[in-house]
């Protein structure tokens, strides 16, 4: 607490020193603000008036009132000075148009012609190419084969047996037919001038018709399999067997 005490009367001590030098201050500037003021108390405006009337330009001073002299004289307020009236400016006269005034009536003046306005010319529309249409491949189902009238219509499929051959095959013309059937289920085609019966025969068939054919007995024996090559084997040797 003492020490407290102590700081608080510290400040005390130097606020009041702080104010008495700020007295002091403002009291020397108020001295020297008397002694720098002009003493006008010995001047009388009222002994030198009239020089003090004559030094100020009346024009530019019109509200000055000179006061009077020791006389009892009034002096007369100068008055304003008019400026000048400017003269009214006249008004331009109006210009006279082309014409008036004179005894000749104002020729027309041709209208100027108008340059032709091109017409665009209108540019044709390419005319768009038709789209190329697919060809549609249309697939026709082969009628399918019907062996019932052949000689031996199993013989693509089965063995022919040597007793289904010795009681089949009695002549030369069976033969032939049934060596015909396993080259025509290939597609051999058959020439109407050297064989016209067999030609008129496998081309009744819808199935052999529809067909594509090769004359070619070796492209033919090329798609057989191993009972077709088996059988053709066996006519073969029957047919020697025969002398046909």
């Amino acid at each position: 607490m003492k020490q407290l005490f102590s700081v608080l009367a510290g400040i005390f001590i130097i606020l009041d020193i702080l104010l008495v030098v700020l007295i002091l201050f403002l009291f020397m500037q108020n001295g020297s603000t008397a002694a720098a003021a002009p003493q006008t108390s010995g001047i009388s405006y009222e002994d030198n008036s009239e020089e003090y009337a004559a030094e100020l330009p009346r024009a530019e001073y019109p509200n000055v009132i000179i006061a009077e002299n020791s006389a009892g004289i009034q002096t007369p307020t100068p008055t304003p000075t008019e400026e000048p009236a400017h003269a009214e400016e006249p008004a331009p006269e109006a210009e006279a148009a082309p014409g008036e005034g004179s005894g000749q009536a104002e020729q027309p003046s041709a209208p100027t012609p108008e340059p032709p306005v091109e017409t665009p010319t209108p540019t044709p529309e390419p005319t768009p190419e038709p789209l190329p249409t697919a060809e549609v491949e249309v697939v026709t189902e082969a009628p399918a084969a019907d062996y019932s009238s052949f000689v031996f219509p199993n013989s693509h499929a089965a063995a022919i047996t040597q007793a289904e051959l010795e009681q089949t095959v009695t002549d030369k013309a069976i033969w032939q037919r049934a060596v015909n059937e396993l080259f025509a289920r290939h597609g051999y085609l058959f020439h109407q001038e050297r064989n016209p019966a067999e030609f008129a025969y496998f081309n009744s068939l819808p199935w052999y018709a529809a067909m594509p054919k090769t004359d070619s007995q070796d492209a033919v024996r090329a798609q057989f399999n191993d009972i077709e090559r088996a059988n053709l084997r066996l006519l073969v040797s029957y047919q020697q067997q025969k002398g046909w």
